[in-house]
């Protein structure tokens, strides 16, 4: 015969025990799903948007294109907790980083503009596209476009590229490299006098959990709360 010791337990003892041990669990997974994604995830950010990548090591090319026209690869590596900035210039004129370090560029190609009384070059209305090739530690592709409006000549103008309709992507491989969306806004291309033209955007880091995250986290505490105050009731 087995001795017990105390009160013996009651069956709605027994399933409260039972509720606050899973809840508990959840709540842990929760956790560790919000602190992997804070410390994993990372973004690239046009003007007024923004698109979701890993910030480990992890090499993408990328390529541009529009109207017809592709330029070469960009291959560039993301670093852990990296605040950096690109510029891409049109027209012949050479690509460089304007601050940081986790961009390492190739040639992009040439886009020139030829006409009679001026050069210019229309891009009402035309698409163009950046494609995100992961190939380490997983591989996969992504695609995002919008569309120009205006025209860049060599004397003075000005162009957009409109975000408002963003794409969303995956490559293939765990969440953590999952590259989520170039997001909504524009980034403006500016022609200065020289007719040469960029497109500039940053990669900065983003920790904030999802909203999702608060909401799991807040109904699992307040149910262990419940259960507590209903088993002080009980005692």
């Amino acid at each position: 015969m087995v001795a017990r010791w105390g009160k013996p337990e009651t069956k709605d003892e027994g399933d409260m025990k039972n509720m606050v041990r899973k809840i508990a669990s959840a709540l842990g997974v929760v956790a560790m799903s919000a602190s992997m994604a804070g410390a994993q995830v990372g973004s690239i950010a046009a003007t007024c948007g923004v698109a979701t990548i890993a910030d480990t090591d992890v090499c993408y090319s990328t390529q541009f294109s529009f109207d017809g026209v592709t330029f070469s690869n960009e291959v560039f590596k993301v670093f852990s907790n990296a605040t950096a900035s690109y510029e891409l210039r049109f027209a012949g004129q050479p690509t460089t980083t304007v601050s940081g370090v986790p961009f390492s560029f190739i040639d992009y190609g040439t886009v020139t503009a030829s006409g009679t009384s001026s050069a210019s070059l229309n891009l009402s209305g035309q698409q163009v596209w950046m494609r995100i090739i992961q190939s380490s530690p997983t591989t996969g592709t992504g695609d995002v476009g919008g569309l120009f409006g205006g025209t860049i000549s060599g004397t003075a103008s000005q162009a957009f590229i409109n975000w408002n309709n963003p794409d969303r992507f995956e490559v293939i491989g765990p969440v953590t490299y999952e590259v989520e969306r170039f997001g909504q806004g524009f980034t403006s291309i500016n022609a200065p006098s020289t007719g040469a033209q960029t497109i500039r955007g940053a990669v900065v880091n983003s920790v904030v959990p999802e909203p999702s995250t608060y909401m799991l986290l807040a109904t699992g505490m307040g149910a262990l709360g419940l259960v507590a105050r209903r088993r002080r009731t009980n005692v």
